[in-house]
Parts: C-alpha cells; structure tokens; sequence
C-alpha cells in the first residue's frame, strides 16, 4: 500500500493500493466451488478432459459459454468475499483458451476466474449482445475475474467495444492486444472498483473513438499500456473517476488528447506518462458539463509533438464548471506545437505548477495567483 500525500483544507489525499492481480487463495473453500475443476484447458476447439481424452466445443463463444465456462465454472457466492485473504495462483479457476476463436455472443467471466488466451478472439459477422454497450468480453458484476494474454479484434462492428468493464471489484484486464472501430471505446472500465488495465496494446486503427474510457468508478489503476491511433481521447479519465492512477501508458498518435481528465474526475494521480504526437493537448483538464475536475495530481509525465502539452481549464459561467487545486510538477513539454503548457484554458481556481520543464512556452498566463501559481525557478 502507498500513501500518496495528506490531504489538509486544499490538498490532496488519497490511498492506492498500486498491485492489484486478479489470482487469489483462500482462506477455506468458497460456496459454489466446491468439487469445480481449478484448471480447464481448451485447445483448438477441443475441451480437453484429465485423462487426455478430448470433446469437441467448437470455436465460436456461444458453445464455449454454454458448454465450458457455465457449467464448468459456477457462479460464487460473493457474499464470501471476505474470505479471500492473499491474491495469487494456488487455488484459481483457469481457463487456458488456445487457439483462434470467434466471438458471437459475449464471453462472461465469472468471479474468481482468469481466461488466457493464447490466440485470438475476433467478433464474428453474426456476432448479437442485449447489452446497451456490446463487446465481446463483458466483465460484470463479478469478483477477482481476469482476461489475460490473446488479441481481442472487434473492427468488424463500429457497435462493440473489444472489453467491457462494469461493476464489481477488482477485475483485471492484462497482456492483451485489443483492436476496435467503437465510438465509445475498445475497452471501458465504469462503476465499480480497483479494476486494472495493464501491460496492454490498445489500438484504435484510426476508426475507434476513445481507446479506454472510465467512467464513475474509483481506484482504477490503468499503467504500462501502449494506448494509440484512436480519433478521440486515447485514455479518458471522464466524470466521476476519482482516487485512479495512470502510470507507465504511451499514449500517441490520437485525433484529441493523449490523456483527457474531465468533468469530475478528482483526487486521481498520473506520473510518468509519454503523450506524444497527438492533434490535441497532450495532457487536458477540463470541465465542461459538470465539475469540478480536482485535486488531481501530475507528476513527471512527458508530452512532445503534440497541439499544446498540458493545458488545464473549464467552461465557467457556472461555480462548479472549472478546474479547481490541481498540481503539476517535474512535467516535461518539449516539441509541441503552440505552447508547452496552457494553464488557463477557461475558468481555474487554486492551480499549482512546480519545477516543469517547459521548452515551448507558458500560454494564458493569468496575473491572480488565486487562479494559478507558477514556480518555475
């Protein structure tokens, strides 16, 4: 656990416990999984048994569905979840997915589960979901659930998102390539808490709108991603995020920013991230529909190539729509194209620059202190 800073009248505070891997032991057996097989593994199409016999499931996920993970992997009883004390590999319910798979109905993992897949799973041209958000991997309302490894390809449809997050706690999404042509996003992480994406490609192929999307959730932690070529945000930090890191993520090439924190999104931390090349800021804070953004912490991020490096701000007019206590230090803004940092763009109130590297120029400087202090010796 790391305690990032104390928060006093105008400070920020907040706690993030920074590891989060979906793998669990437990204390006693949970209810539900009593007698269930910890390790299943299918390999190209075959279910293959513990005698190394083989069944034949098939290759799209509506059989893998009905025919693995249903009957294969029953519900939990969450209530129990205090009983899970230490979280790795010693009694986790496993999926080994090997080969290339077609995604016709959402793949839903339960609690308590990891899918690695050594392959792909790409959505086929019959593919339906009920969801209101479709995508082939739907996350949902569950406990320590887990996709890992594989490439998840949703480009055939503009209407799914490759991975979609929802509620819960803690599930995990790690060391997957995830393609897509959604205007909402490849991946989204909304509700719930301390769900992590990591160590993951997420590329937007010029057609995806976000790349990743988290939306009213707390305690997300989203590092080490290589988060690319989508015609909006790259990773968006939209309202009602709060007490979230981003840490480690590439973040390039993209039609708006590379990193976008707006609306409300508050008390979040994001250090040492590379934004570069991309048509709009860097990094953005803004509040336009709701607010205040605040209390969010920057901390030796890199933005280069871009419009502007940093720019912070909000709409006004309204005594909650500005940017409000947030802080940035040890940024570096080099190679932008019209200014390294734009500190107020609109309305801020109480906003902190400290020992930046700025090669670009400050823009909208404004001569209050009460709106932004700048110490830049």
């Amino acid at each position: 656990m790391v305690v990032l800073c104390h928060r006093s009248s105008r400070w920020l505070s907040f706690t993030l416990i920074l590891n989060v891997s979906v793998l669990l032991t437990l204390a006693s057996p949970i209810s539900g999984m009593e007698g269930a097989p910890q390790h299943v593994r299918v390999q190209d199409g075959f279910l293959i048994h513990p005698d190394g016999s083989k069944s034949f499931v098939g290759f799209f996920t509506s059989a893998l569905q009905a025919q693995v993970i249903a009957p294969l992997f029953p519900a939990v009883n969450t209530t129990e979840e205090s009983r899970v004390s230490l979280l790795n590999s010693s009694t986790l319910r496993t999926l080994d997915l090997v080969g290339n798979y077609l995604s016709d109905v959402p793949v839903r993992p339960p609690s308590f589960f990891v899918l690695r897949l050594d392959g792909s799973l790409t959505l086929a041209g019959n593919a339906t979901c009920p969801d209101r958000y479709p995508a082939m991997v739907s996350i949902v309302d569950v406990l320590f659930s887990s996709i890992v490894g594989g490439l998840y390809d949703a480009t055939r449809n503009s209407s799914y998102m490759a991975v979609r997050v929802q509620g819960g706690r803690a599930a995990s999404v790690k060391n997957i390539t995830a393609k897509g042509a959604c205007p909402i996003a490849i991946i989204s992480v909304t509700k719930g808490s301390m769900h992590e994406i990591a160590g993951s490609e997420l590329d937007g192929g010029g057609q995806a709108g976000r790349c990743l999307w988290t939306l009213s959730t707390q305690r997300a932690l989203v590092h080490d991603n290589h988060v690319h070529n989508c015609t909006g945000h790259a990773l968006d930090f939209d309202a009602y995020t709060s007490r979230s890191a981003a840490w480690g993520n590439l973040c390039e090439d993209c039609g708006f920013q590379g990193i976008f924190v707006e609306e409300t999104a508050s008390d979040n931390f994001l250090f040492a991230n590379t934004c570069r090349n991309n048509k709009g800021e860097g990094i953005a804070v803004y509040s336009n529909a709701v607010g205040p953004v605040a209390r969010n912490l920057f901390v030796n991020n890199i933005v280069t190539g871009n419009s502007i490096g940093i720019s912070s701000g909000g709409y006004g007019h309204d005594p909650r729509k500005h940017a409000e206590d947030n802080i940035y230090i040890g940024n570096v803004a080099l190679g932008n194209n019209v200014a390294g940092f734009n500190v107020a763009h609109g309305a801020v109130e109480g906003e902190t620059w400290l020992d930046n590297t700025n090669d670009d120029g400050w823009s909208n400087v404004p001569s209050n202190s009460s709106a932004v202090t700048i110490i830049d010796l």
